[in-house]
């Protein structure tokens, strides 16, 4: 860790992750003199992070490229360090929070309002499914889930609290055998709105109020990362309608 936090040494080691180096490679690039470049090789060769071959490449050892991997959660969680002190994913499954740096290609939106827009359009261009789980229902989405649901046949899946109380006068999207499934769980601490291509993440203040500015989630991985949780939560909430719901 001492190595890796002085910023070249660390821009180095990511480069050469991409592909070996020769030193005058390394020194053009980032743009160092070849006196620096060099001290920053040794260090990271002392340290067993890369090394140099008979050709005068310098490649990532696999041991430096298991560190590397485990600098993309620090890479995020300093990135949105300010939002991540608001929020508290303490009750996030561990194996999911130790793979938090499979998120640090998303951006978090500025506004609640331009959350909702894509949340919206998630449903909008879902194509094969919808996944949703969130503590309240959003009922600017029926719509959208009717349509989606009854015209384009998209199988959607929605988990919601036990105990949820929907708005006055709200009507659920009723139950549609191969078409929509409900389930709910006792205590939900983030938000998903899903579909095979794209996705919506929010979480939980530590005010105990879900905030709605959610992280968009376009590439494989992190929605892969979604995916894997959605399922998690899905395995463990029971099959049924909160005890709210009119039915």
């Amino acid at each position: 860790m001492f190595e890796l936090a002085n910023e070249d040494r660390l821009r180095i080691l990511v480069r050469l992750k991409e592909k070996p180096m020769r030193l005058t490679q390394v020194s053009e690039k980032l743009q160092l003199n070849m006196q620096e470049t060099s001290r920053h090789l040794s260090r990271l060769s002392d340290a067993g992070l890369i090394f140099k071959n008979t050709e005068g490449l310098y490649s990532v050892r696999p041991f430096g490229g298991e560190i590397l991997s485990l600098m993309h959660g620090f890479e995020f969680l300093s990135k949105y360090r300010d939002y991540f002190n608001d929020h508290d994913l303490s009750d996030l499954p561990l194996g999911f929070r130790n793979r938090i740096g499979e998120l640090r290609t998303c951006a978090l939106s500025k506004d609640v309002f331009s959350s909702l827009y894509m949340t919206e359009n998630v449903i909008r261009r879902a194509e094969e499914y919808i996944w949703m789980m969130s503590d309240q229902v959003l009922a600017s989405t029926k719509p959208l889930l009717d349509e989606a649901v009854k015209k384009r046949a998209i199988k959607t899946r929605v988990i919601l609290p036990d105990e949820l109380v929907p708005p006055p006068e709200y009507e659920p999207l009723p139950l549609v055998a191969g078409r929509m499934e409900r389930r709910t769980l006792k205590n939900i601490d983030l938000a998903i709105v899903m579909s095979g291509k794209e996705a919506q993440l929010a979480f939980r203040g530590n005010d105990g109020q879900m905030d709605f500015r959610a992280f968009s989630i376009v590439e494989p991985l992190p929605l892969n990362w979604c995916k894997e949780l959605y399922n998690y939560y899905w395995s463990i909430a029971v099959t049924g309608r909160p005890k709210g719901y009119p039915y």
